[in-house]
């Protein structure tokens, strides 16, 4: 079975326009979280969220890639993301004249992809412009890849979900190479409106105190924008170009409690087996893990 390593990395959130900025913001202890710019809040409990600073900068790198036509088929979320694919296909070094592009696939976990931005943005053909199999459809397109390209929607699993399944397809043989990631999409009304209605959402007007999942006077969590793009690749590739490994993809693992629609099992049952097979699966024991990400509603 092929190992598989991560040879590119691109990224834009509210820390910054790139891996290397967002990198030494997060070192520096900064956080993106500030108050709400891009709209108003007036009719929304929440005013508070982490929204990408500069969209100039995601969208001076599409215009590198791709032509204005293209550009105006997708939303600004779209955009975003496309740009952090970009970013990480530049990282990798890869080949693009010689490499052969039949073994490359592309996937993406995007859950929305911006019907409210297409709407404001004044777009024609909305339905189509808002499908989130264009942003891997437009990826193939620019550099070329004739491995499959598709979405998958996962709610806020979808991008973990895409580096699962585009680490089996390398494992197995399938592809050499697979471009992975994911999208948080915009601050909308619509997105605030929504968790405000389920009472998800932190009513705090303090950016420093809003976001406190482990607090025990915690009132919900705050939207924060971002995309994301890694180039999954076969060790066997990577070392025969002679590619930068940034790490190695270890482990994973997925699991469906088949419980609650919101809610995890109150004994953290699924929780504990997920990650149980993922480090199973990396050859490592819960000694070994020095960060936990934790992820869930606050």
């Amino acid at each position: 079975m092929e190992k598989v390593v991560i040879t590119g990395m691109g990224a834009v959130c509210s820390l910054g326009d790139s891996v290397g900025e967002i990198w030494d913001n997060l070192i520096a202890g900064k956080s993106g979280i500030g108050k709400i710019e891009r709209i108003s809040t007036e009719k929304h409990d929440s005013t508070v969220a982490a929204e990408v600073k500069n969209p100039e900068g995601f969208e001076a790198v599409c215009k590198k890639y791709w032509t204005r036509r293209q550009l105006n088929t997708v939303t600004s979320p779209c955009r975003l993301v496309m740009a952090t694919a970009a970013q990480a296909i530049e990282d990798c070094g890869i080949d693009l004249e010689n490499y052969d592009k039949d073994r490359v696939a592309v996937i993406y976990g995007i859950a929305d992809s911006g019907f409210e931005d297409a709407e404001r943005e004044k777009m024609t053909n909305i339905i189509l412009k808002t499908m989130p199999s264009s942003v891997p459809s437009l990826i193939s397109e620019k550099f070329g890849f004739h491995g499959v390209s598709f979405n998958l929607s996962c709610a806020c699993a979808s991008s973990g979900y895409a580096i699962a399944l585009g680490a089996q397809l390398i494992e197995t043989g399938v592809y050499d190479i697979v471009v992975a990631g994911g999208l948080s999409n915009y601050v909308t009304h619509d997105r605030i409106s929504g968790f405000n209605q389920i009472l998800a959402m932190s009513a705090n007007p303090d950016p420093e105190t809003a976001c406190r999942p482990f607090t025990k006077n915690r009132d919900g969590f705050i939207l924060g924008e971002g995309a994301g793009t890694v180039i999954l690749e076969s060790e066997t590739s990577a070392k025969k170009r002679n590619a930068r490994v940034h790490a190695k993809l270890s482990g994973y693992a997925c699991y469906s409690e088949s419980s609650n629609m919101t809610a995890p099992l109150e004994d953290g049952e699924g929780m504990r087996i997920v990650m149980e097979n993922a480090i199973k699966k990396a050859g490592l024991t819960p000694d070994d893990i020095d960060y936990i990400n934790a992820h869930g509603t606050s």
